[in-house]
């Protein structure tokens, strides 16, 4: 198998890669918070007038988990982006079996 990528060829990979796994994480912080965001608004829809204290501390959970999923839903765009440069470095790379082999894994 012919391999030819230079160092800055694979930090390049690499930072693709790491990125990609970073916004993946987002996503998976997306997905809890969008569950634990339909209990807190279950919990506010519950409360009486009474209860302000803990309706500010319910609203101001609402919208950082609300700015949570916002964040997955951008990462999930930023992913798309990301893997088709990957895509074109790995297939631009002097050992196209490079690309092939290990872009599917």
């Amino acid at each position: 198998m012919k391999c030819d990528l230079n160092k800055a060829e694979i930090e390049g990979v690499y930072l693709l890669f790491a990125r990609i796994n970073e916004l993946q994480g987002r996503i998976d912080a997306g997905i809890g918070a969008h569950e634990d965001y339909a209990a807190t608004i279950n919990e506010l829809n519950a409360l009486v007038a009474g209860d302000c204290r803990r309706g500010e501390a319910l609203c101001r959970q609402a919208l950082i988990q609300l700015e949570t999923i916002q964040a997955a839903r951008t990462a999930r765009l930023e992913i798309e982006k990301y893997r088709q440069q990957l895509q074109m470095r790995l297939r631009k790379a002097p050992g196209t079996q490079f690309g092939q082999d290990y872009a599917s894994k």
